[in-house]
């Protein structure tokens, strides 16, 4: 409610209608009694609802809130309607992503107001979102940008890939390059029909020849595979197959045992989902997926050649009620099921693999979080013995409620370096990065430095080209605002 003078004040919520739906409501007091005011709900909408109000004057009030799609009623898009003093309109409000709500609103005058909300981010997860009003149109305060991936091929030859919001209020793709002292955005195209744009991760086998992946969502919040190859000069969508029938593929990692042998893996419909490109087309694989799953992903794919590769992921157990880790393996011909360590399952703890890397010797380590007996998240990392993965170590900062490591980059001499992120004492978001030794753990110093005292700043991937060269990438900032994050190691912390 929002009362501009002691006789004027306009209240907005919502109600059931005769039919079951769910549709906006606007009340007017007049300083003796309340009246129903005609408030318009967006045309074929199964949920609809204002959540906030603020009025400057008695003829120039702004409310909030969100609508469902009439298309398909999973998408949630942000509501606005503005009153003139003698009746409400919906106004055109930008929806970042295919769940955006705005929750409240404050109007200083009749054209400035700002509204919040939240929406689904690039990396992911729920994220403030905040809209200004100049009186005719609300637009986005902010960017949000994330590097998610990234790919080197020498120290001062690096790609990286990822989203960012453009100036429509779309999540667009986005890839950088890394010449060793700076990095330059480059052009990326994005799906005609794309309603929201992600790329997941990267591969090059070269400085002119990389692979990217990820998904992206139509207006029917279909989300489907997407595709992109880097030639050096440009970038350009490749075709990529979808599961017949399936409303929800994404790819969340790839590796390639050369320019022409290829293989990405993700999820489509709550099962595991893998394609592998021979240098013409790309084709789905068949894969495995456990029995008592309600849903499965493998989120990290390494191969040391065509015929065999190693892919760690997670998949929701409907027996142990838990999310456990998942590992599969690839002889050329198929994927099978492989024996993967998913500590606490039998006491219904949750554990997860989100990233893994192969030496050329063969040894390759996994990462990811596991719950602990308090209830507590840390980091978690596994070996692979040749028949299944077993734990080594739990690499988390003393103290912390939240840990967890995103990826690993090995190289031959079977050094690793593991980034991700965990919550400090201090109740901040900042990375997390250890290193392995080849037969240890060690946790890297400093990292608690690289997050800005009032932000969040965490990293999701990480490529090494040998033992002293690292680079690492993710996002930092305010949370209504992220940027870009990249982080080099020398081999010194």
């Amino acid at each position: 409610v929002s009362c501009p003078t002691a006789t004027d004040c306009q209240a907005v919520g919502g109600y059931q209608g005769s039919d079951g739906t769910p549709v906006t409501l606007a009340e007017s007091w007049d300083g003796a009694a309340w009246s129903i005011v005609a408030s318009p709900t967006p045309p074929g909408s199964p949920d609809s609802v204002l959540s906030g109000v603020s009025c400057a004057s008695a003829t120039h009030c702004l409310a909030v809130g969100r609508s469902y799609s009439p298309s398909f009623a999973g998408k949630d898009d942000t509501l606005a309607e503005s009153w003139d003093g003698a009746s409400w309109a919906i106004r055109t409000s930008p929806s970042p992503s295919t769940t955006s709500n705005l929750d409240g609103v404050s109007c200083a005058t009749a054209a400035r107001c700002l509204a919040v909300g939240l929406f689904f981010n690039s990396s992911g997860n729920y994220q403030t979102l905040a809209e200004k009003w100049n009186g005719s149109s609300l637009s986005i305060v902010n960017q949000d940008a994330v590097l998610a991936g990234v790919s080197c091929v020498r120290a001062a030859r690096c790609v990286a890939v990822g989203a960012r919001f453009s100036r429509g209020s779309v999540s667009v793709t986005l890839a950088e390059r890394w010449n060793g002292t700076s990095w330059r955005a480059v052009h990326t195209p994005n799906p005609a029909n794309s309603e929201g744009s992600y790329l997941q991760a990267v591969k090059c086998v070269s400085a002119h020849e990389c692979l990217a992946v990820g998904y992206y969502y139509r207006l029917d919040n279909t989300r489907l595979t997407l595709i992109e190859s880097w030639n050096g000069k440009q970038w350009s969508i490749m075709a990529s197959p979808n599961p017949h029938g399936a409303a929800y593929s994404v790819l969340y990692s790839i590796t390639c045992a050369g320019a022409s042998r290829c293989m990405a893996v993700g999820s489509s419909a709550g099962r595991v989902l893998a394609e592998r490109w021979n240098g013409s087309r790309w084709r789905i694989v068949p894969t495995a997926d456990p029995s008592s799953t309600a849903y499965a992903e493998l989120s990290s794919i390494s191969c040391t050649s065509a015929s065999r590769c190693l892919a760690v992921g997670y998949e929701t157990d409907t027996h142990y009620h838990a999310d456990v880790t998942l590992a599969e393996r690839w002889n050329g011909a198929a994927w099978t099921i492989v024996p993967s360590a998913a500590p606490g399952e039998s006491r219904f703890r949750s554990s997860a693999l989100h990233g893994m890397s192969c030496s050329t010797t063969g040894r390759c380590l996994a990462v990811g979080y596991r719950q602990t007996r308090s209830g507590s998240y840390a980091a978690i990392t596994e070996r692979w013995t040749g028949r299944g993965w077993v734990v080594v170590g739990s690499p988390s900062p003393t103290g912390s409620a939240f840990a967890e490591l995103s990826a690993i980059s090995c190289v031959p001499t079977d050094r690793c370096l593991a980034v991700g992120d965990y919550f400090t004492r201090g109740g901040r978001f900042v990375p997390l990065s250890v290193r392995w030794n080849g037969t240890g753990w060690h946790l890297m110093r400093n990292a608690h430095d690289i997050a800005p005292p009032s932000g969040i700043s965490y990293l999701l991937d990480v490529s090494c080209v040998e033992s002293g060269s690292c680079l690492a990438t993710g996002t930092q900032g305010d949370p209504a605002n992220l940027e870009v994050l990249s982080r080099r190691w020398d081999g010194s912390a």
